[in-house]
């Protein structure tokens, strides 16, 4: 039997005061992630944080620490495009006014004044796309010539109001779109920039052209969005009792080291609040070993899954997990991962 599993990535520093480093929040789960799937044949995508890497070029040459971590980063990218791995863009505007801490070589990213694309003119969205974009092919290049990005995720979920993407999206040739999580809604300070996607349709994808959440046949883009997984009963008691007896011990432990940027999504349909059950995302970091049984079950009644993680807030109990969950998987079915095969193109 056909299932469709969607293994997305965010590639990214912590986005608050202190960013954590590179090889905590990035390379060494990121390593282990790639090992893990390639054990099981399964393509990933890696949302980078392109606009990082634009910045941390700059201080090579002057820093070390800088030149090291952007050597590191440069080789793993080129590990996921061999391994045939999927490598797509991922913009957190704000790194334009993030400030980098040459002793303890992470950044500071407190100014959130421009956290969403919407934040900023269109010359400086015209600069964040076309430098990210170019720094990614030429990163790229050595391994696969050939290879196209065209895919992306919107920092913090951020796609609307997407008529200030599309534009980027036809220059650059991008058609796959990973940004909407149903059901969730947020909004920055003084609702600076916000997302609503408490109306997104309920399909595994759909083609779009002008809003991210109204289907369109005829659309030229293909959303994938994210679905919430609703915990409950003794299982979200167990999860809670979980993370509080084993969080002090190393095993258990994220590899990130910095500090997030303290935006909060709501899910306006998760229906009444309970102490009894809890709505979150699909997501490495959230798995536990009684969670197996959501993933299990959305493979089961909607034959597809899309989950969301961030290296950094991977422990090696959380990769543990996703081993034991991908054995289940590809035992069980036979498993489609590339999203250009999911969509039929």
């Amino acid at each position: 039997m056909k299932k469709t599993l969607l293994l997305t990535f965010d590639y990214e520093l912590y986005l608050g005061a202190n960013s954590g480093s590179a090889q905590n929040c990035s390379i060494l789960p990121t390593n282990k992630i790639l090992d893990i799937l390639g054990k099981y044949k399964c393509t990933g995508v890696f949302f980078i944080d392109s606009l990082y890497l634009v910045r941390l070029k700059e201080e090579v040459g002057r820093q070390p620490a800088a030149q090291k971590d952007f050597d590191s980063v440069l080789a793993q990218i080129q590990r996921m495009v061999r391994d045939g791995h999927l490598v797509y863009n991922h913009l957190h505007p704000h790194w334009l006014d993030a400030k980098y801490d040459a002793i303890s070589n992470t950044w500071n990213l407190a100014d959130k004044s421009k956290f969403a694309l919407s934040n900023l003119n269109p010359a400086e969205q015209d600069y964040v796309f076309d430098s990210s974009m170019q720094l990614l092919y030429n990163i790229i290049k050595p391994v696969n010539p050939d290879y196209k990005i065209n895919g992306y995720r919107a920092g913090g979920f951020f796609i609307q109001p997407f008529e200030i993407f599309k534009r980027q999206f036809i220059k650059y040739g991008i058609k796959y779109e990973f940004s909407v999580q149903a059901g969730a809604k947020c909004s920055g300070p003084n609702n600076s920039y916000s997302f609503d996607y408490t109306s997104t349709p309920d399909k595994s994808f759909y083609n779009f052209e002008d809003k991210v959440i109204l289907e369109n046949p005829n659309g030229q883009f293909v959303q994938f969005p994210l679905r919430e997984c609703r915990v409950e009963g003794w299982r979200k008691i167990y999860s809670g009792l979980h993370y509080r007896l084993t969080s002090r011990y190393k095993y258990y432990q994220r590899y990130g080291d910095g500090l997030p940027s303290g935006n909060q999504i709501t899910f306006e349909k998760a229906g009444i609040k309970s102490r009894f059950s809890h709505t979150e995302g699909f997501s490495i970091e959230s798995m536990n070993s009684v969670k197996i049984d959501y993933y299990m079950q959305e493979l089961e009644n909607h034959n597809h899954l899309h989950i969301i993680s961030h290296p950094k807030l991977i422990s090696d109990y959380t990769l543990d997990v996703l081993d034991k969950f991908l054995a289940r998987v590809t035992n069980k079915f036979e498993i489609i991962t590339h999203p250009a095969l999911i969509a039929g193109q």
